[in-house]
């Protein structure tokens, strides 16, 4: 394992480097905060201030690896490496920090059942944290695919996330209109310049006009 000193250069050298670095620079955070966890504030200082990030940026560098690792756990590597090819550092970072929403009250009390029945107390604890964190890991992994499939943007996927584990299905139909009548309106306002059909222009004023009072 490198030591502490060799990974603060390699950070600082990887983010100065750019974009095409930056996941090396993940690598490097996430070992410097698992591996030397009792130099956190240290490391945090000297990494603000050589590279000029704020201390939410450099865990934002640390959390997508957390995730990225947990992923591999879950997934084939090679599914992971394509993820990660395609998408930037800030969309794994964005999604450990919902990875909470993603698995419910109930799921984790009865995975927890499951495993103490079967394994006692204590163990059963153990390997139900292990089961949760899995799930989510997984399911994180699904809304990060999407997001690739689809070209959904962090704060798209972001909201996505928050209405599908909101757990009140109105509110979360009515978000989702809301998002809708958003994007009509910039539809509407582009086919103006763009020649689109005044028929089609007209459809998409009319269903403007109905999502307007949800």
């Amino acid at each position: 394992m490198l030591d502490r000193e060799t990974l603060l250069d390699q950070f600082i050298e990887h983010n100065n480097e750019g974009a095409a670095s930056y996941w090396l620079s993940c690598n490097d955070a996430y070992l410097l905060y698992e591996k030397y966890g009792s130099w956190s504030r240290e490391t945090t200082a000297i990494l603000t201030q050589a590279c000029r990030l704020s201390s939410d940026q450099i865990y934002n560098r640390r959390d997508a690896w957390r995730l990225r690792v947990a992923t591999e756990k879950v997934r084939p590597k090679s599914e992971i490496n394509e993820l990660v090819e395609a998408l930037s550092f800030s969309y794994f970072a964005r999604m450990w920090k919902l990875a909470s929403r993603l698995v419910t009250f109930h799921e984790m009390r009865e995975i927890l059942k499951e495993a103490q029945a079967e394994h006692g107390r204590e163990e059963g604890k153990k390997i139900a944290a292990e089961g949760i964190g899995n799930l989510r890991a997984f399911r994180a992994s699904e809304w990060l695919l999407q997001a690739r499939n689809e070209g959904l943007s962090i704060e798209y996927m972001a909201a996505e996330v928050e209405a599908a584990t909101d757990g009140d299905p109105l509110e979360t139909w009515r978000k989702r209109a809301r998002r809708a009548r958003r994007l009509l309106g910039v539809l509407w306002t582009d086919s103006a310049s763009l020649g689109i059909d005044e028929r089609i222009r007209k459809l998409l004023h009319e269903v403007w006009k109905i999502l307007e009072d949800i």
